[in-house]
């Protein structure tokens, strides 16, 4: 039996690792293997939207640097992905127009994971049935769940509480 005290387990140490090439946020995060992905996200104004870039996880824990390895089909921000086998899925998202006002998007992109890292080109599957940003994600018995989320329009954003749910046919 192991007995931890709270301080124990709240004295931690944090290191600095391979820093992205630019600044993000409001983007997802994919770990597969020993690979490390940073899907869409940014800010007002940015550019950066759509890139997804890798590191790869070292036996010791550092990341490698960093490298643009695909670009996603839009500019999105907000975005949900998530992880089945060798696929990733990404759900909604907000996308900045010319006056960086958010507006959801219902689109949902897979690709596949090819054994050395690299991304496959993005598939756009049939689409969320509603307009959706910052939701959460999961996979359950061969199923994708969406829950809750906002619905930015023009930048104004309407809170959801609606549960959706697919099939995973691929």
């Amino acid at each position: 039996k192991i007995s931890l005290a709270l301080g124990d387990i709240l004295d931690i140490t944090w290191f600095q690792q391979s820093s992205l090439s630019y600044t993000v946020a409001s983007h997802e995060s994919i770990i597969y293997g020993n690979y490390i992905y940073v899907i869409g996200g940014g800010g007002s104004g940015d550019t950066r939207l759509d890139e997804i870039s890798m590191a790869i996880i070292n036996n010791n824990g550092d990341l490698s640097s960093w490298n643009v390895v695909s670009h996603l089909p839009k500019r999105l921000m907000l975005i949900k992905a998530v992880l089945n086998r060798n696929r990733i899925y990404v759900l909604g998202g907000s996308e900045p127009d010319i006056s960086n006002n958010l507006n959801s998007t219902n689109s949902v992109y897979t690709t596949t994971i090819n054994t050395d890292g690299s991304l496959n080109s993005w598939t756009e599957l049939n689409p969320l049935p509603d307009y959706l940003s910052n939701g959460g994600v999961f996979i359950s018995n061969n199923k994708i769940y969406y829950i809750g989320g906002v619905t930015h329009i023009s930048g104004t954003g309407t809170r959801k509480s609606s549960v959706y749910y697919t099939d995973i046919n691929i």
